[in-house]
Formats: C-alpha cells, structure tokens, sequence
C-alpha cells in the first residue's frame, strides 16, 4: 500500500523565542528525565521513529508484531508517547501499536501550540498516518488525545475503522471553576510545602492509582 502524497501548503509559525512545552532549562530537564524513565520500562522491544509533518518533525514510538493489529494510540496533555505505551505493554503482544508524541504536549513532539478551532491536529493526525503508511486504522485517544482522535475521525472517517477513547477532553462540558476550587488548595499547599505526602494529596484528584514513575 502506496503512501498517500498532498502538498503541505500550511505554514504554521514556530516560536523560536520560548517553548510552549517548557519554561526552563531545569524544567525541560525534568519533563526529559521522566520521559526517559517510561521509556526505559518498554525495553528493546520499542522502535523510535522520526516523523515529518506539515509543521515540523517530531517523534513516534512503535511497538507489537509487524503482522499485528495496526492502532494508533494519542496520549494525554503534559504527558508523552512512552506514558501511554507504557500502559498498553500487553495490547502490544497482538496488535501493532503507533504512538506519536502530540505536538506542543510532549518534551518530543514539535514544539508548537496548534489552535484547537480548526483541523489543524486532524491535518498533523493524517501526516503521521500517510508516513506509517497507515490507511484505515482503529484510533485510540486518552484525555487530550481522545478529543484528537475524534476531531480527526469527523474530518476523515474513510481513514478509521474503530475508534476508542478513555475520559476524551472536550465531549462534556463540566464545572471548570467547580475543579479548579477543589484543585487549587492542594496546589498552593504542595508549592508551600513539596513534601511527597502534599504531592500524594494532589495526585490523588488527577490519577486512580499512584506509583513510583508518576509519583517520581
């Protein structure tokens, strides 16, 4: 199956003057030392791929037999590749699974804030597919990726089989101010105070089970 080609007619400027990933060396640091560590739980059996796209070159993890299920599995906000893939190990004993670090979300993905009022994250989907040679696949998408995942399947459902999502961003309005409430409290206290039990008090609103990688 032939690699679909399109003219990449879309220029999105870059900020070459500040990240939108990172605000500090220190903090690049950090988010690159977490990145490594889930990565480091894959094992050799994970391929890293260079990906061009429209806005820029980023990075994909690959991992499952060549003859496998092919998906196409999106990540978190303010996570990466490695964290979701990390989590579907046993998926990938069958299926063969293309997890590509989103742009301005991962320490590895290009380092660019796509506008969320257009297909521009559709159109960056559909590069990453044509490049894997990927023609019609399940989707699966995780918090910020599932919103991804189903922006694109309305834009080229000829290009998704099946398409899964787990706590999708953007599908139900909540209470933002109603969250934030309950949010800011243990915030301030762990700026206060950054003992690992205050960091457990945070965590404890944003993930079901703790351990020593998220925790980290």
């Amino acid at each position: 199956m032939g690699r679909r080609k399109h003219a990449f007619d879309e220029d999105i400027e870059l900020n070459s003057k500040q990240s939108v990933i990172w605000k500090t060396e220190k903090g690049r640091d950090r988010l690159e030392d977490h990145y490594k560590r889930f990565l480091s739980k894959l094992g050799a059996g994970v391929g890293i791929r260079t990906v061009p796209t429209r806005i820029g070159s980023g990075q994909m993890l690959v991992m499952g037999p060549n003859d496998g299920t092919p998906i196409l599995c999106l990540h978190a906000m303010r996570t990466g590749a490695p964290f979701l893939l990390s989590e579907l190990i046993p998926l990938a004993r069958t299926a063969k699974l293309y997890v590509p670090d989103l742009p301005g979300q991962s320490i590895h993905g290009i380092d660019v804030e796509l506008p969320v009022n257009d297909d521009s994250f559709a159109k960056w989907v559909l590069d990453v597919m044509d490049f894997a040679n990927l023609n019609r696949v399940g989707v699966f998408g995780v918090s910020w990726g599932g919103w991804v995942a189903q922006s694109f399947a309305s834009l080229y459902p000829d290009r998704v089989n099946r398409i899964a999502t787990l706590v999708p961003a953007g599908i139900v309005k909540g209470n933002t101010a109603m969250d934030l409430l309950k949010m800011v409290p243990r915030m301030i206290r762990y700026q206060l105070s950054p003992s690992r039990e205050n960091l457990k008090r945070l965590f404890d609103r944003l993930v079901t089970t703790l351990d020593d990688d998220w925790m980290g």
